[in-house]
């Protein structure tokens, strides 16, 4: 589906952009066959809901396939139900967050997208009432209108709202924390990378309460420049090493900007040592604007799973070759669990292969049996998952939840097509289930689970070794020994 859309898309040159639009949505089954028509804000956990919400829409599809296949029955229809209230509840919480990052940095918009939030909602809340009072049932028409007004929503307000154009200085100028500027730092979804990028970033907000003291101490500032030199030397080296190791492209352009940054700190330092610098908010901000941009850009081609980690993440077959993109939470259990299933999808490579010696009834057997272990290993680890953040009184754990649902859902079809022959270990879908499971760990289990104050300091992996493992404690590093 996706190809054939790029290929048509090839011809539309000229043609209304409107109807191309449209019919994307009306045959859209997957995010990769809608992904191109939906514009990106460029701010990650803004973009990740976005996606979330455009998969919970096209579970629609799979309704009408039921609908129209005549075999509705009663567990079908309470499957629409929920499909409209995970609808509701989602975009309830979406809004809620952008609401709250629009408040926090002044970004524009406020009044037309509460406006259309609420529009939206009642959109929905319409669509559960009709159900529940059996005016309604699933079709193409609803998943269009609900598609219709996501799509353009995002691809006109959202768009206008989110520009990171519109509040990176502003961030950056009032940052005091690294939450004040996590939203804007592009997190490449390797441990390693995006742990030392906060690193330095907090490193750098340790200038603000030098820069608002009316006589700031000199040595104290230098030294905080020099810790910010000495983990900037460590952090480069880890990327530089990391691009060579798997033949990645852009390793000049990294250097070449490595060597900038150093020498930027190095003249504040002789600067600031030699009375020729201010010690001012301008201090600060400078360094977190070329940061924040290198990240965003250089970084983010170079190192992201979207550009190029998820490449090497897909020709994994093994935990020791996927484990710098996997995060780990510091929750052993958690941990151990995230391990076993990963290495389970890695797997799915040998599937393939036993697959290709197999009968088509050996092979459906195969599948199944792959997809009735994975359910099973998903169903105990989301349990135990669900029970502690209960227990915590987390405040994240509905929406959490609903992932695991929707992933055992999938999981769930996935046996069931091999169970009927309908369905064979592919490439596609190896990637497709490796890919949630990764986003799903660095966006949801990281905020549940991860409360480790540790930071790894050597990446001895890059070196053909795997003494650096994310389930060992990392060693302190000497900007860490110097405070």
């Amino acid at each position: 589906m996706a190809q054939q859309q790029k290929t048509v898309a090839t011809h539309v040159d000229g043609q209304d952009n409107a109807k191309w639009t449209r019919w994307v949505m009306q045959t859209a089954r997957s995010w990769d066959d809608i992904t191109g028509i939906i514009n990106k804000t460029g701010i990650d956990s803004i973009d990740l809901d976005h996606r979330q919400m455009t998969e919970v829409v096209l579970e629609i599809n799979n309704l009408i396939d039921i609908y129209e296949s005549g075999k509705t029955d009663l567990k079908s229809i309470r499957e629409q139900g929920r499909v409209l209230e995970t609808l509701y509840a989602f975009a309830e919480r979406h809004f809620t967050r952008e609401i709250n990052i629009i408040e926090k940095y002044d970004l524009p918009n406020l009044d037309e997208q509460k406006s259309q939030h609420g529009m939206f909602l009642n959109m929905l809340q319409g669509y559960i009432d009709d159900f529940n009072e059996g005016r309604l049932a699933v079709s193409l028409n609803l998943k269009s209108a609900v598609l219709e007004w996501w799509v353009g929503h995002i691809n006109d307000v959202d768009t206008r709202t989110f520009n990171l154009e519109n509040w990176t200085k502003v961030a950056i100028d009032q940052a005091r924390n690294w939450e004040d500027v996590a939203e804007i730092i592009r997190p490449m979804g390797n441990e390693l990378l995006d742990l030392e990028h906060k690193e330095m970033t907090e490193i750098a907000l340790g200038l603000f309460k030098y820069t608002e003291q009316d006589n700031p101490e000199i040595e104290a500032v230098e030294n905080v420049i020099v810790n910010l030199i000495d983990c900037a030397e460590r952090h480069f080296r880890h990327e530089e090493g990391f691009l060579k190791t798997y033949g990645l492209p852009d390793i000049h352009t990294q250097e070449n900007q490595h060597k900038k940054f150093l020498s930027l700190l190095e003249d504040m330092r002789q600067g600031i040592r030699n009375g020729q610098r201010d010690i001012d908010r301008s201090l600060q901000s400078t360094i977190l604007q070329w940061w924040v941009n290198h990240i965003n850009v250089v970084d983010y081609n170079a190192f992201s799973l979207e550009k190029q980690g998820f490449k090497i993440l897909s020709a994994a077959r093994s935990w020791h070759q996927a484990m710098p993109f996997v995060h780990c939470t510091g929750n052993q259990q958690v941990d151990r669990d995230h391990q076993l299933i990963t290495e389970h999808i890695i797997s799915i490579d040998d599937l393939m292969d036993q697959e290709q010696h197999a009968s088509p009834a050996e092979a459906a057997e195969l599948g199944r049996a792959f997809f009735e272990t994975m359910f099973e290993l998903c169903k105990s680890h989301f349990e135990h998952e669900e029970a502690q953040m209960q227990n915590s009184g987390y405040s994240g754990f509905h929406m959490h939840k609903e992932q695991h649902d929707r992933f055992l859902v999938a999981l769930n079809r996935h046996r069931e097509d091999f169970s009927c022959g309908r369905a064979v270990a592919s490439k596609h879908m190896k990637n497709f289930i490796l890919k949630w499971w990764v986003d799903h760990i660095k966006e949801l289990d990281m905020r549940a689970f991860g409360g480790r104050d540790e930071l790894a300091s050597e990446w001895d992996v890059l070196g053909g070794q795997s003494s650096w493992n994310c389930y060992d404690q990392p060693a302190k590093s000497k900007v860490d020994e110097d405070r």
